[in-house]
């Protein structure tokens, strides 16, 4: 996982309230190689991350997905040397909406699988300084992206970040099952509270639910503690960790264009919304989880 850094080269995680940036994991501190640490100038973006195109779902498919992965073979996360590990983003900021449920904003429908989803949308609160910096270092990650695929088309359609400078990450509920394209078999298993109708396994033949998002608090230690996703509101400062998606569409006689979105792998809640108050109250040392 990567910090992203602002223009002056200051991390973010080390710009908000500080009662609020010391709370991080408390390991984070003794892996802060350069692989973590997203650069903020461009050339320097360059040299640290590159684009890998990913094996096509069908032969056929125009739609093209492609990762970020960081150029240093050094990159042992898992003790693994040499082998290409995706780049993610540790994101700062407050929960301005969100839909966590397991199924996300699925109508029940199978037809529907496909496009259903997880999301998370970030603003900065009364931090816009910090946030809009934060803002301004994805931008420079997705125009490595568009330098590295199509440098000549038209500007990318960046989903992750919204017209109102708000960040949004989302992640699909449902992966085709095996049987369709041939992917490792990996599914959650559900309990009768989680799909009480039988919803999902009516349509477990076609589709599935490939892993479950994580959901976290961090207490005044650093350690994360498990989270419901009911537990979250709206106002509450949190961390995500999200890995880039790029799609490239190559239409027939077109111009070719790109999309780049965060996807979202798991979620910690730093400071609930009722305590952000106490956050600017210098000397406070209350419990903010």
């Amino acid at each position: 996982m990567s910090w992203l850094a602002l223009s002056n080269g200051v991390l973010v995680r080390d710009m908000w309230p500080g009662i609020v940036a010391t709370r991080e994991c408390r390991h984070s501190r003794l892996y802060s190689a350069s692989w973590q640490r997203c650069p903020a100038e461009l050339e320097d973006v360059f040299a640290w991350c590159k684009v890998l195109a990913n094996k096509p779902r069908v032969p056929e498919d125009r739609l093209k997905q492609y990762s970020l992965i960081h150029q240093s073979i050094d990159v042992k996360p898992l003790g693994r040397r040499g082998i290409p590990h995706p780049v993610s983003f540790r994101v700062q900021g407050f929960l301005a909406d969100f839909n966590l449920q397991l199924t996300g904003n699925w109508n029940g429908d199978i037809g529907h699988a496909p496009a259903a989803i997880q999301h998370v949308r970030l603003d900065g609160g009364a931090f816009e300084d910090i946030f809009s910096g934060q803002v301004d270092a994805l931008r420079n990650v997705a125009h490595v992206v568009q330098e590295s695929l199509c440098p000549d088309s038209p500007k990318p359609v960046i989903d992750m970040i919204c017209p109102d400078g708000t960040i949004y990450a989302n992640r699909n509920v449902f992966m085709p099952h095996p049987s369709a394209n041939g992917l490792f078999n990996r599914s959650v298993e559900l309990t009768p509270v989680e799909d009480p109708d039988g919803a999902i396994a009516a349509i477990a033949h076609s589709w599935r639910i490939p892993y479950r998002s994580r959901f976290g608090r961090r207490n005044d230690m650093g350690y994360t503690k498990e989270l419901p996703p009911s537990n979250l509101q709206r106002g509450d400062f949190i961390e995500i960790t999200a890995e880039l998606e790029m799609f490239m569409n190559e239409p027939p006689n077109a111009v070719p264009t790109f999309e780049v979105r965060l996807r979202l792998r798991n979620l910690v809640r730093l400071c609930k919304a009722e305590f952000m108050p106490l956050v600017l109250t210098p000397g406070h040392d209350g419990s903010l989880s």
